[in-house]
């Protein structure tokens, strides 16, 4: 294997580069075919077919590209295969959703490097930069090849990874080869970001803002100074057309006006047109073209917006109007929006300011005193935004600098208001699927068509309500009327159903409840496949992917047999027109031309049936394979990672009306297929069952099909429909139930437009709650508002006797406990899961956790931290000794201890369970730790400090309780919102630890 990479920006060295590297090997006979190819079979695909060359494309490379650019020149010569490669080592094209984007370079050897079995030695050129740039993509290589017993050759020294030496030499190779590119970029970055702060142009001056030019010298050659580089002068001899043409800009003219004006400047020499790299171009040619008049004349008040800076969103017109005011632009829009007026604003201030693209991923980088401007959190990258002064012209008659060209402030202002107007709102998505287009999209469509039980058949059809909420009808119809009307092939769509919806639909559902309920029952289906004691295999029936394989190389040899014939036909009508016109010919007595127009007839037919053979062969070919699909069960090891990303992405499209990215919903349309729905009603309601098939990647090959099924409510109007579900007659309460307690969804995500949560409560949960068992009234509270899931699906399993395979990963015991307490009817608590504002034993129990208070064992003085806080002493000795309510209320739990027998101080309580340097130092104000009588949990065993009950030594708590948590408001309703909420973590008091 023998590689030569170059970058494009490199490709007029790669001869020399070849050449080189070749030098390398001057008895290798293959190397020497190699060097004997011209240079010029290399310059496109069809001059390299005669000499064996084929070239590959990134979207050969990995199937999630789709540039069809050839990169890649492969070319075979005895034992050896040589690959030209015009790819980055650096920029990663592979653009992964799950996880770290990817080189493309680096995943083609690693392809090719698995794919070639017989591979010995791989050689490349003496540079390491190369092979990688990057020290994961040169890992990644090294270690594959160390994995396939491949030696590499760098330079002609050959390293055999299999010992430890040759290794840590091609590590410590790899490592230069890394530093090499980014301190690279990063000086080149600087430097320019230098440049233009200290004034510099760093553009042609093409590209330069109408008003100024570069300094020339004597020859009028643009003159560099150093550290910035290219300077920029103000052209004096351009003030008169500037402040005319700002004029008309400022009145609202039109830009073919505007454009018509500056013909008429430029024909008198007062303005040039600036077009980039075509200098030809002038304000004339554009004349007579609507649209190159519009594009010329905006250039003038506005550059070409920079690849990679994000657009602006539109400011609201009154920021615009503050503007125009004279407010200060820094105060009222963002960069983006600034860069919009960037060029009226340097004819205004002398301050251009300029949006540079980083190209070097790392997050905080700065250069030049600058750190770049990030979109979100995912950007890596981000902009650099530089402001420096650019010179006003001098006026020649005064020798005083012309203040802003001699314009207006007014003038220059009304400019930049009207250019920020004309940025666009966010369109408002609309129903259907007319947004399919946008990088966003419903996140599952495409349902297809299927038969039911009583000879009708059945799909979802995308609608959405007039407030946007994105829905899904059920249509229905009898077999028949979907049949290919006469002469047509197709199926008959579902418009005429879509017209008759009191007789065609049969159910309607909101997308956003089916997104939450599909993720929620994949979690189950894979859950279920799971033992979680071990870490077993998924047991499923296996299909290989060979039937897809199979079926794609049937396809394939069937359209080329097609070409073929559409070839042969071609060839024959040819030949009928050629012996049309020899008998023409022939004729009017014309034989030679007679003669020539059958030997072209000849030639079609000859080719004519050339085609039909070949077509004929492509069709045996193809009839010849045969689908090989093992239907036997056997246990395979999956790929989770993909079914991850699609149950988070569902999720997320849950609480966003049902829409996520394009490449979610590529997604969802790859890995579930056969979906089926019918409605069905119960005494809770209508619904709306579907079932569908999830593929789940496994290794090294295929998938499995796990059957996933579902239901979700039918939220279609049916006369009194309105009050059935106010009254909970329509899916409510058993809908709701599985949803908020199965599910683990919040309260909030099932609010709708005629579905308030003062309703949910009043009218769903709570009854729903009392039916089964649950009756204390703190109990409904605090399993609504508990903020750990896994709580509420521990009561719904035992309530309803369900099975929820997530839940095997708890302790039995602490389940037991957690259903024994909710259930317990004398449970006194209050209408929150947590009652109280827990700031303040957090902090204490954070401070008292810090060494010099834990180690020397006196805690703190009870009187500083009272004094520290503003608090009383009784408030503090409350979290050691609560008071009794005596049935009143209930009571509040034990958080610390006394640490002396004054009781002057108090400590964090020591874990009695006898764990290793136990301590309770995890806050959790919860009923189903408070009935230990304590409010903090140990943060190694995770159990109570209870020793009076020997049950509490065997309730282990799950970790996910150190998640801190409080109340919003000491007052609230749950039938308004959530009183239960994280906290931030606690930070210590700064108190001075002091023995008394």
């Amino acid at each position: 294997m023998h590689y030569d990479r170059y970058s494009v920006q490199d490709g007029s060295g790669i001869e020399s580069q070849v050449a080189r590297h070749c030098a390398l090997y001057p008895d290798d006979p293959d190397v020497a075919a190699y060097r004997e190819l011209p240079s010029t079979a290399f310059d496109s695909p069809s001059a390299g077919i005669a000499y064996g060359i084929r070239w590959l494309s990134l979207a050969d490379i990995h199937h999630s590209l789709t540039d069809r650019r050839p990169v890649v020149a492969v070319v075979v010569i005895g034992r050896t295969v040589f690959f030209r490669v015009e790819l980055s080592a650096v920029e990663r094209q592979i653009q992964r959703a799950d996880g770290d984007s990817e080189n493309a370079f680096t995943a083609l050897v690693l392809a090719v490097t698995n794919h070639l079995r017989g591979l010995r030695v791989s050689r490349w050129a003496d540079d390491v930069t190369r092979a990688a740039r990057e020290n994961v993509n040169w890992g990644l290589i090294m270690r594959r090849h160390h994995e396939r017993g491949i030696s590499m050759r760098l330079g002609g020294v050959v390293y055999n990874l299999a010992k430890k030496g040759d290794r840590t030499s091609l590590k410590l190779l790899g490592a230069v080869g890394s530093e090499d590119d980014p301190e690279r970029r990063k000086k080149l970055l600087g430097a320019r970001l230098t440049a233009m702060l200290a004034g510099g142009a760093a553009l042609a001056e093409d590209q330069m803002p109408y008003g100024w030019t570069l300094d020339k010298d004597g020859r009028g050659r643009p003159r560099r100074v150093k550290g910035q580089g290219l300077v920029p002068v103000a052209a004096v001899a351009d003030a008169t057309a500037l402040a005319e043409v700002y004029s008309l800009h400022a009145e609202g003219a039109t830009y073919e006006s505007i454009c018509t004006k500056l013909a008429e400047l430029e024909k008198d020499g007062g303005i040039r047109r600036r077009s980039g790299q075509r200098y030809d171009l002038t304000f004339t040619d554009a004349l007579g073209d609507r649209i190159r008049m519009y594009d010329a004349a905006l250039t003038v008040f506005q550059g070409h917006w920079p690849t990679g800076v994000p657009r602006p969103t539109a400011p609201s017109e009154e920021q615009v109007l503050a503007y125009e005011a004279g407010t200060d632009p820094a105060q009222l829009f963002t960069y983006e929006q600034r860069l919009v007026i960037a060029r009226p604003e340097l004819v205004r201030t002398g301050v251009l300011l300029r949006a540079i693209v980083n190209d070097i991923r790392e997050r905080g980088l700065e250069l030049a005193g600058l750190t770049p401007r990030y979109a979100d959190d995912y950007d890596e990258t981000g902009v650099f935004y530089v402001e420096a002064r650019w010179p006003w012209p001098v006026d020649p008659s005064t020798g005083a600098e012309l203040i802003r060209f001699g314009i207006p402030d007014e003038t220059l202002r009304l400019a930049g208001g009207r250019l920020l107007r004309s940025l666009r709102a966010p369109r408002k998505r609309t129903g259907g699927q007319a947004h399919v287009s946008r990088p966003e999209r419903r996140v599952l469509q495409g349902f297809g068509a299927w038969l039911l039980s009583d000879d009708a058949e059945a799909t979802l059809i995308a609608r959405a309500n007039n407030n946007g909420r994105a829905n899904l009808v059920l249509l229905v119809r009898a077999e028949g009327d979907g049949r290919p009307r006469p002469g047509a092939t197709h199926r008959r769509g579902w418009t005429e159903q879509l017209s008759d919806p009191k007789k065609s639909v049969a159910g309607t559902l909101n997308l956003d409840i089916l997104c939450g309920d599909v993720a929620h029952r994949i979690t189950e289906a894979v859950a279920a496949q799971i033992d979680p004691a071990i870490l077993a295999p998924v047991r499923a029936v296996l299909h290989v992917d060979l039937a897809e394989q199979t079926q794609r190389l049937r396809s394939g040899l069937l359209a080329r047999a097609q070409a073929a014939d559409d070839a042969a036909e071609k060839a024959e009508k040819a030949a009928r027109g050629a012996r049309t016109t020899a008998s023409l010919a022939a004729e009017d007595g014309d034989m030679e031309e007679a003669r020539a127009y059958r030997r072209d007839a000849a030639r079609h037919t000859e080719r004519a049936r050339r085609s039909r053979q070949e077509a004929e062969r492509l069709r045996e070919q193809a009839a010849a394979l045969h689908e090989q699909l093992p239907d036997d069960e056997r246990n395979v090891e999956t790929n989770l990672s993909t079914i991850a990303y699609l149950v988070a992405g569902l999720r997320r499209a849950a609480t966003n009306n049902g829409i996520g990215l394009a490449v979610l919903g590529e997604l969802a349309d790859k890995q579930l297929h056969g979906w089926r729905a019918w409605p069905e009603q119960d005494n809770q309601g209508r619904w709306i069952d579907y079932e569908v098939t999830l593929r789940v990647p496994v290794l090294p090959q295929g998938h499995v099909e796990l059957p996933v099924r579902g239901r979700v409510r039918d939220v279609r109007p049916r006369g009194d429909s309105a009050g059935n579900r106010r009254a909970g007659k329509s899916g409510g309460r058993a809908g709701t139930a599985e949803a908020v307690f199965a599910k683990g969804m919040p309260v909030d995500d099932l609010v709708t437009d005629d579905l308030s949560r003062k309703t949910l409560f009043t009218k769903h949960v709570m009854p729903w709650l009392t039916e089964h068992g649950v009756t204390a009234r703190g109990a409904k509270c605090s399993l609504v508002d508990h903020p750990l899931p896994a709580v509420r699906q521990v009561l719904y399993a035992q309530l309803t006797g369900t099975t929820l395979p997530q839940l095997a990963a708890y302790s039995a015991g602490w389940r037991a406990h957690v259903a024994a307490t909710y259930l317990d009817a004398g449970l006194q608590w209050h209408n929150a899961a947590c009652p109280d504002d827990t700031t303040l034993v957090r902090q204490l129990v954070a401070t008292l956790g810090q060494p010099a208070p834990y180690t020397c064992g006196m805690g703190l003085d009870i009187a500083a931290i009272t004094r520290h806080c503003a608090v009383s002493p009784d408030a503090i000795r409350e979290f050691v000794v609560p008071t009794k309510r005596q049935g009143l209320s209930f009571d509040r739990p034990q958080y610390l201890a006394y640490a002396d027998r004054r009781k002057k101080r108090v400590r964090i309580i020591a874990c009695p369970h006898g764990c290793r340097r136990g301590r309770c130092d995890v806050v959790v104000l919860l009923p189903e730790v408070a009935t230990s009588g304590y409010g903090v949990l140990c943060s190694t065993c995770w159990r109570a400090p209870n020793v009076t009950d020997t049950k509490w030594a065997a309730i282990v708590f799950p970790p996910a309780y150190a998640a801190p948590v409080t109340r919003v408001a000491a007052r609230g309703s749950l039938r308004s919102v959530a009183q239960t909420v994280l906290a931030a973590p606690a930070v210590p008091l700064a108190i001075a630890s002091t023995a008394g």
